[in-house]
């Protein structure tokens, strides 16, 4: 039975910025019918599913470190879209080459399918095998896909997997038939949007692999939401700013490591999430975010509670000295 299906974190081999035409508008009555909306987009293959702290270093020594993970980067792309706009495509650009897209279906949609009653699967868009994402015809490929699977005994419910075939497909539902919650949206409780409307706006497929079972992923976000994101992901002021934060789409997780022991850990809804809590942990224990003191420099570093640091690296150390010999700014 298909009880959960959340937006899973992946990496493509390659993006680009495309115009994409069918993208729902924010405000209909306003914008053009049929404009196209600038998206950043997978232009290459599936490379992997990952966990987004991953690509996350906590701190343990307490000394400086201009790389411990993606909200450093996404706050230096927060100063570009302010200081140098005309250069913040091509940075996204890069962003997501590095870490991925920043997974906003997972932050608008509940992890609960909603299906006509009576139906306990889904016919696949996708399937994921030695690496490779293969896209077909659900209709098709998908429901064919689906009776392998039951006559290999490797459904997740039991009940299908003893069903007669003539009695199998009345319980087999096509991804156009989904409809997911989306408790987020402005003077909307917990509305129903249909796959297809995701389909458009974020390139949603539904996929199958036989580590995971059903997941969904997405292939593109249009860039007015990452501008958004990045107009209200906080600086280490703003952080420290406030009395207190309370995040949602973040949960503790504890696995058993090979020896035994339980191992600390965290799954969030998507990487803006986890980007949130990075930054947070960050600035727990006494750690700071600092931004570059060198004059151009747009990067931000971590330290420990009892560093001096106010450059990034050495050598925007010692450019700042350099210039400071010779009277300037550093």
């Amino acid at each position: 039975m298909l009880d959960n299906l959340s937006f899973e974190h992946w990496k493509a081999d390659e993006y680009r910025i495309s115009e994409v035409q069918g993208v729902p508008s924010l405000l209909p009555r306003y914008e053009k019918k049929g404009a196209k909306t600038r998206c950043i987009e997978a232009a290459g293959d599936y490379r992997t599913l990952v966990n987004p702290f991953d690509y996350y270093r906590p701190s343990e020594s307490g000394r400086r470190e201009a790389d411990a993970g993606p909200h450093l980067m996404f706050l230096r792309l927060k100063d570009i879209s302010r200081e140098k706009p005309h250069l913040l495509e091509k940075a996204i650009v890069l962003f997501a080459q590095r870490y991925g897209l920043l997974g906003l279906p997972g932050q608008e949609f509940l992890p609960e399918p909603v299906l006509q009653y009576g139906k306990r699967l889904i016919a696949p868009e996708a399937v994921v095998e030695g690496g490779t994402l293969h896209v077909w015809d659900p209709a098709t490929k998908g429901i064919d896909f689906l009776r392998k699977l039951k006559q290999e005994g490797k459904l997740p419910d039991p009940f299908l997997n003893d069903l007669p075939e003539d009695l199998f497909l009345k319980y087999v539902a096509l991804p156009k038939d989904l409809k997911l919650i989306s408790p987020r949206r402005p003077q909307q409780s917990r509305k129903l949007v249909p796959w297809p409307e995701l389909k458009k706006k974020y390139g949603a497929i539904l996929a199958w692999r036989a580590d995971r079972g059903f997941f969904a992923l997405h292939t593109r976000e249009p860039l007015r939401e990452w501008k958004a994101a990045l107009e209200a992901f906080p600086t280490p002021d703003d952080l420290l700013a406030r009395s207190s934060v309370v995040l949602t789409g973040a949960h503790p997780l504890f696995e058993t490591d090979e020896e035994g022991s339980l191992q600390p850990g965290w799954v969030c809804d998507s990487l803006l999430t986890a980007m949130h809590l990075m930054l947070f942990l960050d600035h727990s224990h006494g750690n700071r975010l600092i931004k570059c003191a060198s004059r151009g420099c747009p990067n931000y570093f971590r330290t420990g509670p009892y560093s001096r640091a106010r450059y990034c690296s050495q050598q925007c150390a010692s450019r700042a000295a350099t210039r400071l010999y010779r009277g300037q700014e550093p």
